[in-house]
This record gives structure tokens, sequence and C-alpha cells, in this order.
């Protein structure tokens, strides 16, 4: 059983997901002014934020159908601004100062609606257009969700410029004046570069190459001055790609300013343990999210009662048929090697279900990494030759126990999931950005764990 139960909390600090802080300076405290509640798994880092031009909403986005408006001054929300006269509301985002970019149904319109002078207006992007818009909403760029490999579009509505793309797009953005264009593409290779594009004369340049970047979507941003540009990296090298299947890697997502004329990186926000991500810049705040969570392997007794933790850190238990030992997959769902770093193990256990013996590890990842045509390869998830080693012949299968007919019969994955949105002034001394302080919260397992999308002022 997966469980994620969350509820809503204003002024305070929070477990969880989604923290917007203002850094007030260096001796102010993160003070917690929203919060967001989910009933989420491993899905719940896959929440994306976007930020108001003028920082006073926020959208958050949890799949189709399952998009909120809500004021950062109230903490209300407002579906009634945000679905503007749809009949039905799939997806938001942010359009310029005051506009939103639509995907859903109006009547007999069906698609993308655009900012209108009195009302939503009906584009001609495709329904599976992925679309930002320039701060001041006058240019679009989009790629399709359908095809995130062959082609980025940027121009103004109906006079898009096609640029045929080399790997999969994973962010974009437009620069503050809206003079340039940023996208941020993964490489069959595993690696990630950073391209920019003048939006006026279509000349196109890489920026940055051998990002260490998530396969995830998340947005980055780029600085008033136009001068750098805010990105989630796993480190400031090339992934490692044999570290990318390692359970306990240092591989968490952190935050870089990467200079737009250098390509050097800086790190600015990092926390261990958990994925900072998400950057965006709101005046001269910057604003990430953090995903925080738990994972814990409970048993309960069929007759009800407290939960008992067997495994912390582990999840998807499965019972040997005997009912003496319980087999699990472990290692944490970081960002940047999604699920690659997973493994299996197994543990033993009385008839009261405690545990007798450390976690042995079954079923390992092997990863090598070769030169195919004179160029090093990518990590697992790519093409790089992936091997299974079982370390144990005794492998569990899922199959109810026999021994715990009275104490205990059913095992529980839970897990404690959240993001926090975080923000640190830009300093202008150096004209970078200088995170002052983040907020650091992480929940332990008890009868009802709760995840939380919070927004917060320090």
């Amino acid at each position: 059983m997966h469980r994620a139960l969350a509820r809503a909390t204003i002024l305070v600090l929070s477990l969880f997901p989604v923290s917007l802080i203002q850094n007030q300076g260096p001796s102010a405290g993160d003070v917690l002014v929203f919060e967001l509640p989910g009933n989420r798994w491993y899905e719940g880092a896959f929440k994306r934020v976007s930020i108001s031009v003028d920082g006073n909403s926020a959208i958050f986005f949890d799949g189709l159908g399952s998009t909120e408006l809500y004021s950062l001054a109230t903490g209300r929300a407002d579906p009634e601004t945000l679905r503007d006269g749809l009949d039905r509301l799939d997806a938001a985002v942010f359009c310029g100062p005051n506009g939103y970019l639509r995907l859903g149904k109006r009547g007999t319109e069906s698609g993308i609606f655009l900012p209108g002078h009195k009302a939503a207006e009906l584009s001609t992007l495709p329904q599976d257009a992925i679309p930002i818009c320039s701060p001041d909403g006058r240019e679009i760029a989009f790629y399709r969700y359908t095809a995130p490999d062959h082609s980025v579009y940027v121009g103004t509505p109906d006079n898009y410029r096609e640029y045929p793309l080399s790997g999969k797009v994973r962010a974009m953005t437009f620069s503050r004046d809206g003079e340039m264009f940023y996208e941020l593409v993964m490489l069959p290779e595993g690696e990630s570069i950073l391209v920019g594009i003048e939006v006026r004369t279509g000349k196109t340049r890489t920026i940055a190459s051998h990002l260490d970047a998530s396969p995830i979507s998340a947005p980055i941003t780029i600085s008033p001055d136009n001068k750098y540009a805010y990105l989630a990296l796993a480190s400031d090298t090339a992934p490692d790609n044999e570290a990318r299947h390692k359970p306990d890697a240092d591989r968490w997502l952190k935050i870089y300013e990467l200079d737009l004329a250098s390509g050097s990186r800086r790190l600015v926000v990092s926390s261990p343990g958990q994925d900072n991500s998400g950057p965006q810049i709101v005046s001269r705040t910057l604003y990430w999210t953090r995903t925080v969570m738990h994972d814990s392997i409970a048993v309960v007794p069929s007759a009800g009662g407290t939960a008992k933790e067997v495994i912390a850190g582990g999840q998807i238990p499965m019972w040997s048929p005997e009912g003496k030992r319980i087999g699990y997959t472990f290692g944490g769902w970081r960002l940047a090697d999604w699920a690659l770093n997973l493994d299996d193990a197994v543990v033993s256990v009385d008839e009261n279900a405690n545990r007798t013996s450390e976690p042995t590890i079954i079923v390992s990842v092997i990863t090598k990494t070769f030169r195919q045509h004179g160029r090093r390869t990518g990590s697992g998830s790519h093409i790089t030759p992936t091997a299974l080693r079982i370390r144990s012949p005794n492998i569990p299968v899922p199959a109810a126990p026999t021994t715990f007919t009275s104490v205990v019969r059913t095992t529980s994955t839970r897990r404690k999931f959240g993001s926090q949105i975080l923000a640190g002034k830009l300093v202008r001394h150096t004209g970078r950005l200088t995170a002052r302080s983040f907020c650091f919260t992480l929940g332990s397992v008890e009868e009802n764990p709760t995840s939380r999308s919070c927004l917060s002022s320090q």
C-alpha cells in the first residue's frame, strides 16, 4: 500500500513540498506562508509549480486535469480565474504579465487557448504542444509532447520558426528582455546541452555542454541582467554513468548558476539527500522546488492497530512463501537518475515481524561504459549495456505469509513526499545570485504519514 496524505498550513514551517521562501536578510528565518494538500507516491516528484511575473500567485500542475491557481497573498484557490469560461481545464501556465496559456475545452472548441482581450482565444497550436511565453507574452516557444526530440518552434502566434533538435527538450525559457530563447536538451548519450537562439535572427549556438541534468522536465530561468542561467544539475561535470546506478550515490539535484558567456558553473543551492530543482526568478528572488520524501516498509496487525516500521528506506515489499523473509526495492527517487539506482534486498523476520537480520542485496544493476564510434556512451537508461547480478538464489516471491495468521498479515510501503519551493535574494555585488538560507525539513514514519506543498517567505 502506498500512502501520502497532506493538509494545508499557513505561516508555519512544513514537512513538505513546495515552499516559496523570500530572503529578507541574513538573520531572517524561514516562514511558511502556504501549504498545498497532496496524496501521491513517487508521482509527487513530478509536481510542477510556476510563479506569476508579479509574484502574487502560483500555478500547481500535477498532471492533466489537476491544475490549480493559488493566491500567495491569501492562500486561497482561484479556479474561476484559471478556468476563464472553459468547460474543461486540463493544464495551464502563466503567459506574460497577466495572461495564461490554457489547455482545455470550451463548447465545440478544444485545444490550447491564448490570452484574449475579453476571454481566452483558441490558438492554432497543436494539442500536444508544450508551450511557454516570453516575459512580455509576445513570443511563444513550444515543442510537441509526442516528438520531444524532433523540433522546437519559436516566434509569435501563427508565425513560428522551426529548429531541429539533437536530443529531447527538457526545459525552455526566454531571456528577461525576450531577445534570446534557451533550451536544455538531453542527448542520446545521457548528457545535456544548453542551447541559445536569437529570437530575431534565428542564430543558434551551444552555451554549455556535458551537463548532468535530469531526464525529467523542469523549469530553468535567466537572471534579470541576462548574464546567467539557473538550472538543476546533479554535478558540475558530465554524468558519472557508473554512479547513476548506485543507490547511495550523492547525485541529488542542486541549483547551479551558469555563466551564459563562458558556460562555467557555480553551485548555489544544495541539500544532502534531497533534490532541488525548477528554479524561477521573480523580481530579484530565486525560487526553487525541494523534494522531500521518506520511504518505509511497515507491518500492520490484521485486526487493526499501530503500524510498525520494519525497513527504513524500502518500498514494494514481497513476502517469501514461508513468511520469514521480506524482499523489497531500495534506493531513493533521485530525479537525475530516475529509477536507475534502484536495487533489491531481503531481510529475515520472526513470527511477530521483528527484524532478525541485516539487509542482504539480492539484485544489483551493473553498468559498463564503452565507446561507440569513437564516443563515450551514456547510462543504462540509454545505450549502455546493463546486467543484473543475482546475489542470492532464494529470491522472495509475492505471496501471502503463512506464519503471520494472527499478529501480522499485511505489509505496506509508506512514503512521506514533498517538494519545497524556496527562494533567495539576488545580490548585486557580483551580478550573481546568492541564496542566504533555505529550510530543511524531513518527517518520520507515523500512523498517517503526510506530504505537503508549501509556499514560504523568509
